[in-house]
């Protein structure tokens, strides 16, 4: 299975559950601004140069649903030369958690399946995230804009760039 933990994986989202009245923040390995030399990303929200997204097509023969067609073509982009990094000061709002059922696991096989000699395994061990609740808009830029961001950090890793 395509797994991510706080080792190996950026992450930063605010999810709006439906019916709760509350934002629940994720943060994971936030270090930088912008964070570069990344190989695989997942779609909450992807941007980058046209001739990236013209260049390598989405594999619709093998990706057939919602799910991880966004990380096999982010991990094809990679392997054809594009550098890809990742922007963490920008704020994503989902108003979902996401749905890791039948159809999730069926398409991460595939991925397994298509790219094992790309990907390498994470060792299976025991971790936690830690969560926080926030009420307000406030609230969360307080928290998901960390004081050890510098204020005129202009690093440009590129993202999805040759």
């Amino acid at each position: 299975m395509v797994r991510c933990r706080p080792a190996v994986c950026l992450r930063q989202v605010a999810h709006i559950l439906p019916g709760q009245d509350f934002i629940l923040p994720v943060i994971w390995s936030v270090a930088a601004r912008c964070v570069p030399d990344i190989k695989v990303l997942d779609g909450l929200f992807l941007a980058g140069r046209r001739k990236v997204f013209e260049s390598i097509p989405f594999d619709e023969m093998n990706f057939t649903g919602f799910h991880i067609y966004d990380m096999d073509f982010t991990l094809r982009a990679y392997q054809a030369g594009f550098t890809l990094g990742v922007c963490t000061d920008l704020i994503p709002v989902h108003r979902s958690g996401g749905k890791y059922n039948q159809e999730w696991a069926a398409q991460a096989k595939r991925f397994i399946a298509k790219h094992r000699g790309a990907i390498h395994p994470i060792p299976n061990r025991w971790w936690r995230t830690m969560q926080m609740k926030v009420q307000t808009k406030e609230e969360l830029l307080e928290i998901m804009e960390p004081a050890h961001f510098p204020e005129d950090d202009d690093t440009d890793a590129g993202p999805l760039t040759r």
